[in-house]
């Protein structure tokens, strides 16, 4: 998950339209929801390479992803600890959370019941879009 996160950085910083990266089943799933949220303009697949088409606001990035997960740290946590813990977020950034029903963000976590693994922090850059 870290290619994924540095690749999206790394191409908001050189200011490129679209960035390119081998395929992975786990990649899809978080590119699915930023493409929900709006956080890139789209990607598709093909030949086993993702084509991600990065969203610039005022030639600004839009967001910047912190990858959460690393493997010798992984560690569920229960949807109590995670409500207890995330009562100061904001607007501006979104947690996302590994489960075993699929990726969920704070919300979906609440409505579910479930616990999950921290896995990625999307920080919103300009708090102007909201």
């Amino acid at each position: 998950m870290h290619i994924l996160c540095n690749k999206i950085n790394n191409g908001y910083n050189a200011k490129l339209n679209y960035i390119t990266l081998n395929f992975k089943k786990k990649y899809i799933i978080v590119l699915n929801k930023l493409n929900e949220l709006n956080y890139i303009k789209f990607f598709y697949i093909k030949n086993n390479i993702i084509y991600i088409y990065l969203k610039y606001y005022k030639n600004k990035p839009l967001i910047y992803l912190k990858c959460e997960s690393i493997s010798s740290k992984k560690k569920y946590l229960s949807n109590n600890y995670i409500i207890k813990k995330n009562y100061k977020l904001n607007y501006f950034n979104l947690n996302l959370y590994s489960t075993n029903k699929g990726l969920f963000d704070f919300d979906g976590l609440i409505i579910s019941k479930i616990g999950g693994k921290f896995l990625i922090k999307v920080n919103l850059l300009d708090k102007n879009i909201i």
